[in-house]
Protein backbone atom coordinates (compact mmCIF):
# COMPACT_ATOMS: atom_id res chain seq x y z
CA UNK A 1 0.00 0.00 0.00
CA UNK A 2 2.76 2.57 1.18
CA UNK A 3 4.40 2.11 -2.35
CA UNK A 4 1.18 2.27 -3.65
CA UNK A 5 0.61 5.85 -1.98
CA UNK A 6 4.32 7.02 -2.77
CA UNK A 7 3.86 6.52 -6.74
CA UNK A 8 1.01 8.75 -7.00
CA UNK A 9 2.54 10.95 -4.74
CA UNK A 10 5.67 11.16 -7.20
CA UNK A 11 3.22 11.50 -10.07
CA UNK A 12 1.79 14.45 -8.22
CA UNK A 13 4.97 16.29 -7.89
CA UNK A 14 5.82 15.55 -11.09
CA UNK A 15 2.18 17.24 -12.29
CA UNK A 16 3.29 20.15 -9.73
CA UNK A 17 6.64 21.01 -10.85
CA UNK A 18 5.16 21.73 -14.50
CA UNK A 19 3.20 24.21 -13.62
CA UNK A 20 0.95 26.26 -15.02
CA UNK A 21 1.83 28.87 -17.46
CA UNK A 22 0.97 32.63 -16.20
CA UNK A 23 -2.16 33.68 -17.65
CA UNK A 24 -1.32 36.42 -20.96
CA UNK A 25 -3.20 39.72 -20.10
CA UNK A 26 -5.43 41.64 -22.72
CA UNK A 27 -3.90 44.23 -24.54
CA UNK A 28 -4.85 47.76 -24.01
CA UNK A 29 -6.80 49.89 -27.11
CA UNK A 30 -7.19 53.02 -27.79
CA UNK A 31 -10.61 54.90 -28.64
CA UNK A 32 -12.33 56.44 -31.14
CA UNK A 33 -11.16 60.01 -31.93
CA UNK A 34 -13.10 62.95 -31.36
CA UNK A 35 -16.80 63.39 -33.51
CA UNK A 36 -16.95 66.69 -35.45
CA UNK A 37 -20.17 68.09 -36.78
CA UNK A 38 -19.90 68.83 -40.48
CA UNK A 39 -20.94 72.09 -42.02
CA UNK A 40 -21.91 71.89 -45.32
CA UNK A 41 -19.89 69.13 -47.44
CA UNK A 42 -17.83 66.63 -45.54
CA UNK A 43 -13.95 65.93 -46.49
CA UNK A 44 -12.69 62.97 -46.01
CA UNK A 45 -8.68 61.66 -45.53
CA UNK A 46 -6.77 59.65 -43.78
CA UNK A 47 -7.93 61.08 -40.41
CA UNK A 48 -11.06 60.50 -40.88
CA UNK A 49 -13.46 57.65 -41.18
CA UNK A 50 -16.19 57.25 -43.96
CA UNK A 51 -19.31 56.43 -42.73
CA UNK A 52 -18.47 52.46 -43.98
CA UNK A 53 -15.59 52.43 -41.90
CA UNK A 54 -17.10 53.87 -38.37
CA UNK A 55 -19.52 51.38 -39.34
CA UNK A 56 -16.32 48.29 -38.66
CA UNK A 57 -14.98 50.47 -36.39
CA UNK A 58 -18.35 50.36 -34.00
CA UNK A 59 -19.12 46.94 -34.92
CA UNK A 60 -15.13 45.88 -33.67
CA UNK A 61 -15.60 48.25 -30.69
CA UNK A 62 -18.73 46.57 -29.65
CA UNK A 63 -16.85 42.76 -30.44
CA UNK A 64 -14.07 43.94 -28.19
CA UNK A 65 -16.41 45.01 -24.76
CA UNK A 66 -18.27 41.76 -25.36
CA UNK A 67 -14.96 39.70 -25.53
CA UNK A 68 -12.88 41.56 -22.93
CA UNK A 69 -16.08 41.00 -20.62
CA UNK A 70 -16.11 37.46 -21.42
CA UNK A 71 -12.34 37.39 -21.07
CA UNK A 72 -12.72 39.04 -17.34
CA UNK A 73 -15.14 36.72 -16.25
CA UNK A 74 -12.99 33.48 -17.78
CA UNK A 75 -10.02 34.75 -15.71
CA UNK A 76 -11.67 34.81 -12.46
CA UNK A 77 -12.95 31.27 -12.85
CA UNK A 78 -9.08 30.55 -13.44
CA UNK A 79 -7.93 32.46 -10.75
CA UNK A 80 -10.70 30.75 -8.47
CA UNK A 81 -10.09 27.45 -10.00
CA UNK A 82 -5.94 28.02 -9.06
CA UNK A 83 -7.42 28.37 -5.52
CA UNK A 84 -9.40 25.60 -4.69
CA UNK A 85 -6.42 23.09 -7.03
CA UNK A 86 -3.92 25.10 -4.48
CA UNK A 87 -5.84 24.31 -1.61
CA UNK A 88 -6.29 20.30 -2.45
CA UNK A 89 -2.43 20.29 -3.03
CA UNK A 90 -2.14 21.16 0.27
CA UNK A 91 -4.40 18.34 1.63
CA UNK A 92 -2.13 16.19 -0.20
CA UNK A 93 1.54 16.82 0.54
CA UNK A 94 -0.49 16.78 4.76
CA UNK A 95 -1.47 13.57 4.12
CA UNK A 96 1.62 12.05 2.45
CA UNK A 97 3.60 13.13 5.32
CA UNK A 98 1.21 10.40 6.96
CA UNK A 99 1.63 7.68 4.65
CA UNK A 100 3.74 5.27 6.36
CA UNK A 101 1.13 4.99 9.12
CA UNK A 102 -1.92 4.97 7.34
CA UNK A 103 -4.37 2.57 6.71
CA UNK A 104 -5.99 0.63 3.58
CA UNK A 105 -8.80 2.65 3.73
CA UNK A 106 -7.24 6.32 4.05
CA UNK A 107 -5.02 5.49 1.23
CA UNK A 108 -8.09 4.37 -0.69
CA UNK A 109 -9.24 8.01 0.26
CA UNK A 110 -5.94 9.79 -0.62
CA UNK A 111 -5.24 7.62 -4.15
CA UNK A 112 -9.01 8.88 -5.20
CA UNK A 113 -7.92 12.58 -3.63
CA UNK A 114 -5.08 12.48 -6.24
CA UNK A 115 -7.14 11.41 -9.47
CA UNK A 116 -9.44 14.38 -8.64
CA UNK A 117 -6.56 16.69 -8.31
CA UNK A 118 -5.21 15.57 -11.28
CA UNK A 119 -8.17 15.70 -13.16
CA UNK A 120 -8.92 19.32 -12.44
CA UNK A 121 -5.72 20.25 -13.21
CA UNK A 122 -5.73 18.94 -16.31
CA UNK A 123 -9.11 20.66 -16.75
CA UNK A 124 -7.61 23.56 -15.43
CA UNK A 125 -4.40 23.78 -17.51
CA UNK A 126 -7.53 23.66 -20.78
CA UNK A 127 -8.93 25.78 -19.57
CA UNK A 128 -5.50 28.15 -19.04
CA UNK A 129 -4.80 27.09 -22.13
CA UNK A 130 -8.15 27.95 -24.22
CA UNK A 131 -8.08 31.61 -22.44
CA UNK A 132 -4.36 31.88 -23.33
CA UNK A 133 -5.38 31.32 -26.78
CA UNK A 134 -8.18 34.35 -26.56
CA UNK A 135 -5.99 36.46 -25.71
CA UNK A 136 -4.09 36.17 -28.87
CA UNK A 137 -7.33 36.44 -30.54
CA UNK A 138 -8.16 39.44 -28.61
CA UNK A 139 -4.96 41.60 -29.24
CA UNK A 140 -5.43 40.58 -32.84
CA UNK A 141 -8.68 42.78 -32.41
CA UNK A 142 -7.13 45.48 -30.50
CA UNK A 143 -4.28 45.43 -33.04
CA UNK A 144 -6.84 46.04 -36.11
CA UNK A 145 -9.02 48.22 -34.26
CA UNK A 146 -5.71 50.73 -33.14
CA UNK A 147 -4.81 50.44 -36.45
CA UNK A 148 -7.75 51.29 -38.39
CA UNK A 149 -10.06 53.44 -36.12
CA UNK A 150 -8.27 54.50 -32.79
CA UNK A 151 -7.80 58.20 -32.88
CA UNK A 152 -10.01 58.81 -35.83
CA UNK A 153 -12.21 61.45 -36.25
CA UNK A 154 -15.86 61.12 -37.23
CA UNK A 155 -18.85 63.23 -38.14
CA UNK A 156 -21.24 63.10 -35.63
CA UNK A 157 -24.01 62.72 -38.33
CA UNK A 158 -22.49 59.81 -39.77
CA UNK A 159 -22.02 58.16 -36.20
CA UNK A 160 -25.87 58.95 -35.57
CA UNK A 161 -26.50 57.14 -38.48
CA UNK A 162 -24.39 54.21 -37.58
CA UNK A 163 -25.86 53.88 -34.38
CA UNK A 164 -28.95 53.81 -35.56
CA UNK A 165 -28.64 51.31 -38.56
CA UNK A 166 -26.82 48.76 -36.04
CA UNK A 167 -29.77 49.44 -33.39
CA UNK A 168 -32.38 48.68 -36.11
CA UNK A 169 -30.35 45.49 -36.82
CA UNK A 170 -30.10 44.08 -33.38
CA UNK A 171 -33.60 44.61 -33.06
CA UNK A 172 -33.97 42.65 -35.92
CA UNK A 173 -31.56 39.57 -34.64
CA UNK A 174 -34.07 39.52 -31.97
CA UNK A 175 -37.10 39.31 -33.74
CA UNK A 176 -38.30 35.09 -33.67
CA UNK A 177 -38.09 33.72 -36.67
Amino acid sequence: MNQSRRAFATVLLCISLVGLPPSTHARRRSRLGPGVRSRGSKAYDSGTLTSAELEKCVVLDRRLERFEAELQADSAAIDEERERLGRIRRRLDDANKYAGSASEGETRDYNRLVRNYNARLKKHQQAVDDYNMNTYVHKAMVDEFNKGCAGKRYYEDDMARVVESLSQRDDLSRLPK
